[in-house]
């Protein structure tokens, strides 16, 4: 194993955490008007040494949610004032997601784009995609269009487009994936936004088969960007590249081969993340096959065609990963761990580049508090960490930490 988290470390990390990060006053609306409204969707990424960050708060309806943007310059300490974040009013209003179907948001300099699911008739309330684009850095957005535009004879029947993922391409623009729900068929697909033109590319059909309820993820490494996702017969996840900007894609293939049959919504994607700089990809992946259940890591040196064996990071109640590479060897995954005690989040930390890891430590939750759905960015040689959490019967609000590294 790789140096453990040591007590002090601990203490470290537990100080790290900080209450209430997110500004709850114009963040969005009031639940009953007297209380905060809860956190539904998270997203933050890391671009240039800003953090950039998109939180939904649920309004009362229960069924639609508000979006509000912000930004940090100092690793997550300090966050500018949320500005709205709006799709075409025309369009359908933004659907009130759980945890895991969040948001996306992506950032290439001053240039930002948000995506999000849109309330519609489809599957579990779903509907078109709704997109925004900012060309400041943020303080004002604008409507960017559907990527995903539905049949024109029948625009308003059982269609949904779920679990957005969103990068920004190394080849220039914005790469997203989603899954669609058409009736009972369910189908990986990816779009490009070109930000000049303002105007989204042909969707793709990435898989014509796929997971229903698990999140997608997105990596740039080694001239490709490489698609992760949950794939059916069997339910393992798979991977699928492309380079040259998601016109065309490889077959999927699988990160890790367990050969799980599973009829049900797992509801758990993968922890994805692409060394600065080398050309190691590291996926953490979760599987609910019998006599192996839980949480496992994989890398790959060739872009995504071919992995490593899975290792074991956490057991059957680890789930939820997410993954951060820092460079210099240094890559992190974090997860949701359940057990007796309560939930806890969880991390582990390798020095060698993901061979080996320290022994996971909790960093939030237990007791009352329910953590839920951790994100991991690098910024500034520091890994931070972003969740949801519930304390009691308060609503649940966004949460930070700093983690702290090996020295």
């Amino acid at each position: 194993m790789g140096p453990a988290l040591t007590p002090h470390l601990l203490k470290v990390l537990a100080a790290a955490a900080l209450a209430a990060v997110f500004p709850l006053g114009g963040c969005g609306p009031a639940a009953g008007g007297t209380r905060p409204a809860p956190a539904a969707s998270l997203a933050v990424v890391a671009d240039g040494g800003v953090l950039h960050r998109l939180v939904g708060h649920a309004n009362a309806d229960g069924k639609t949610m508000s979006l509000a943007y912000d930004r940090s310059a100092d690793g997550g300490a300090a966050w500018s004032p949320p500005v709205a974040v709006k799709g075409d009013p025309a369009g359908p209003p933004i659907k009130k997601v759980s945890r895991g179907e969040d948001a996306a948001i992506a950032a290439a300099g001053d240039t930002l784009l948000a995506v999000w699911p849109g309330r519609g008739t489809g599957v579990w309330g779903s509907g078109p995609l709704g997109s925004a684009v900012s060309r400041d850095g943020g303080r004002t957005w604008s409507p960017a269009g559907d990527p995903a535009p539905f049949p024109a004879d029948d625009p308003a029947g059982a269609h949904g487009a779920r679990f957005p993922a969103l990068q920004a391409s190394p080849g220039g623009g914005f790469t997203l994936v989603w899954i669609d729900a058409s009736d009972d068929a369910r189908s990986m697909r990816s779009a490009r936004f070109d930000p000049d033109a303002s105007s989204w590319s042909e969707p793709v059909v990435v898989d014509a088969a796929g997971c229903a309820c698990c999140w997608n993820a997105l990596a740039a490494v080694g001239g490709a960007e490489v698609f992760v996702y949950r794939d059916v017969e069997p339910s393992d996840m798979a991977a699928a590249r492309t380079f040259d900007g998601g016109r065309t894609w490889s077959d999927g293939s699988p990160v890790a081969r367990f050969g799980w049959a599973s009829d049900g919504c797992p509801h758990v994607g993968a922890g994805l993340a692409a060394e600065p700089d080398g050309g190691r990809l590291f996926a953490a992946v979760w599987t609910g096959q019998d006599g192996a259940a839980g949480l496992y890591r994989a890398f790959s040196d060739d872009a995504g065609e071919s992995w490593s064996p899975p290792v074991r990071l956490g057991g059957d109640g680890a789930t939820h990963p997410r993954m951060a590479a820092l460079g210099g060897g240094v890559v992190a995954a974090a997860w949701t761990r359940h057990a007796a005690e309560g939930t806890t989040l969880v991390a582990a930390i390798s020095t060698d580049r993901g061979e080996t890891w320290s022994e996971p430590a909790a960093f939030a939750g237990g007791g009352p508090d329910l953590p839920s759905h951790v994100l991991l960015a690098a910024v500034g040689g520091r890994l931070t960490a972003h969740w949801t959490e519930a304390a009691g019967e308060a609503p649940a609000a966004v949460r930070s930490a700093v983690l702290p590294l090996p020295r």
